[in-house]
C-alpha cells in the first residue's frame, strides 16, 4: 500500500489512491477541491471541523486524533486519546472539549482550550465496545471550572455493544446495547471518573449512532436493529418547541424505549414516560371531540345547508288597496321582524278578506 505517514505506512485498498482528507468548498452551484491532505498515519475512520473552522480534524484506526489547518493542510497537532482504535468523536458547542470513544471499552473528554496541553479531563471505563459518544451543551469553561460551577445533569453519553452474531441468546444479552449516561464529576481533582447517571433501554442491536437535542432534554440513539429511540429527561411539551410526543409503544422512530434510572435523578423515568403518554391520549381525545360532534349538533347544521335562505326583514310585498286596521298593521309588523314573509302575506290576506265581507 502507498505510505500515508512518516510511519508507519497504512494499508491502502485503493492502490495509486493513497487514503486522504480532503477540503472542498461549495458556493451553491459549483464545489471545488481547495485541499487535499494524504501524510495521514491510517485511513480516518471520522473527521470533524475544529475550532473556528480554522482545524480539520480526523481519527485513526491508532487510536490518535490528527489536527490539520483547513487552508494548507498543514499538520497542527496529534492528540494520542487511545491505545486502540477511535470509533468517534464529538466536539463540544464551543469545540474547546472533544469526546472520545474506542473499541478498547473508554470514553474521554479532552481540554482542547487555548493555552492548556489538551489534557485529559474525564475518563470512564465501560463493560462493551463503544462505537459512538455524544456531548451534551456544556462548555469548556463549564467542564474545566470549579465543581460548583459545572452541570449536574447528564452530559454525557455512550453506546455500542458487540455484533449481535457474537452475542449468546441469554436473558440478559440485550443489556450491552443499553445507552450509558454519564455526568460530571464533583471532584476537584483531574483527571475526573465519569459518574455513571443511569441507562436507557429498547435496543436489540449494536448501537452506532447518538446525539443530545440542541438543549440536551432528549437523546437519540440508533441501532442495527432497525429502530430510532427518542428519550426525554422530561416530559415533552404537547405542541410546545420540540413538537413532538413520543409513542407509548417504543417502537417507532418516535418512540420511547423502557427506562432504568441507575442514579436517581437525572435520567428519562418512567414517571417522564406515563406523563407523555397521558398528555398524548388527551389530546387525541380533545382532537377527536372536534372532529366528531354529536350528532344533535350536526343536525341542525345539515337542516340550515338544505333550507332556502330567509326573507329580508323587510315589509312583505302584498299588494293591497285599502287601509288595514290597526291590529292587522301590528300583526303585519310582528311577522315581518319575525322574518317570515309568508306569515305577513297570510295576515295581510286575512284582513282583506275580513274587510271584503263587512262590505
Amino acid at each position: 500500500g502507498a505510505a500515508c505517514g512518516p510511519s508507519p505506512p497504512c494499508h491502502n485498498r485503493f492502490g495509486a489512491h493513497p487514503p486522504a482528507v480532503t477540503v472542498w468548498r461549495f458556493d451553491g452551484s459549483v464545489i471545488e477541491e481547495l485541499v487535499r491532505i494524504t501524510t495521514l498515519p491510517t485511513p480516518a475512520s471520522q473527521v470533524r471541523w475544529g475550532r473556528s473552522d480554522y482545524f480539520v480534524t480526523s481519527a485513526h484506526e491508532n487510536g490518535e486524533l490528527v489536527f490539520w489547518r483547513s487552508d494548507s493542510g498543514a499538520e497542527v497537532k496529534r492528540l494520542k486519546a487511545h491505545d486502540s482504535a477511535i470509533s468517534k468523536f464529538e466536539f463540544s458547542h464551543d469545540r474547546e472539549l472533544v469526546c472520545t470513544a474506542s473499541v478498547d471499552k473508554s470514553v474521554r473528554v479532552w481540554d482542547l482550550g487555548k493555552g492548556t496541553d489538551w489534557k485529559r479531563l474525564y475518563h470512564v471505563e465501560t463493560d462493551r465496545p463503544i462505537n459512538d459518544v455524544a456531548l451534551g451543551p456544556i462548555s469548556r469553561a463549564a467542564a474545566a471550572g470549579p465543581p460548583g460551577k459545572r452541570p449536574t445533569k447528564c452530559c454525557v453519553i455512550a453506546a455500542g455493544g458487540q455484533d449481535a452474531r457474537n452475542v449468546t441468546t441469554t436473558s440478559g444479552s440485550t443489556d450491552q446495547f443499553n445507552t450509558l449516561l454519564f455526568k460530571l464529576p464533583s471532584k476537584a481533582t483531574f483527571p475526573g471518573l465519569l459518574e455513571a447517571d443511569g441507562v436507557t433501554k429498547g435496543h436489540f442491536g449494536p448501537v452506532h449512532t447518538l446525539a443530545f437535542s440542541r438543549d440536551g432534554s432528549a437523546i437519540a440513539s440508533g441501532s442495527e436493529d432497525g429502530c430510532v429511540r427518542i428519550f426525554f429527561f422530561e416530559p415533552p411539551v404537547v405542541g410546545g418547541a420540540r413538537g413532538v410526543v413520543p409513542s407509548p409503544n417504543g417502537t417507532v422512530s418516535q418512540g420511547v424505549g423502557t427506562t432504568d434510572d441507575a442514579a436517581g435523578g437525572a435520567a428519562p423515568t418512567e414517571a417522564s414516560v406515563a406523563a407523555a403518554t397521558a398528555a398524548e391520549a388527551a389530546e387525541a381525545a380533545a382532537e377527536e371531540e372536534e372532529e366528531e360532534p354529536p350528532a344533535s349538533v350536526e343536525a341542525p347544521a345539515a337542516a340550515a345547508e338544505e333550507a332556502p335562505p330567509p326573507a329580508p326583514l323587510t315589509k312583505p310585498s302584498v299588494a293591497v288597496q285599502g287601509g288595514l286596521s290597526a291590529d292587522a298593521e301590528a300583526a303585519l309588523l310582528a311577522a315581518a321582524k319575525a322574518g317570515s314573509a309568508v306569515a305577513a302575506e297570510e295576515v295581510a290576506a286575512a284582513e282583506l278578506a275580513v274587510a271584503a265581507a263587512e262590505a
